[in-house]
């Protein structure tokens, strides 16, 4: 195999775009607080059940209030941190 191909140097050529990806998304969603928050939604089944009768995440965050299931995610995500992409989360919504 000619040394052009070796590993190290295909990483290499990769490694600065892929950092680039994480330094811009977490788990493929914006950040941190967007994907524990869809994580939660997706895998808990009180949540996923208010979610399917949301037309967004504004509606969810509302209902969630009305029946004081806490003011986070049980991993400490505060339901309406201003690091949450409210636009990706309705299209997740949406999407159920």
């Amino acid at each position: 195999m000619p040394d052009q191909y070796a590993p190290g140097l295909i990483l290499g050529a990769i490694y600065p775009h892929l950092k680039k990806m994480t330094n811009e998304t977490y788990n493929g969603w914006t950040n941190y607080q967007t994907w524990n928050v869809a994580l939660w939604i997706q895998n808990e089944f009180e949540f996923y059940s208010v979610a399917l009768a949301c037309g967004d995440y504004a509606e969810f965050l509302s209902i969630m209030t009305e029946i004081d299931s806490g003011i986070a995610t049980p991993d400490g995500v505060n339901w309406n941190d201003p690091g949450i992409n409210h636009a990706e989360i309705d299209r997740m919504i949406e999407a159920f």
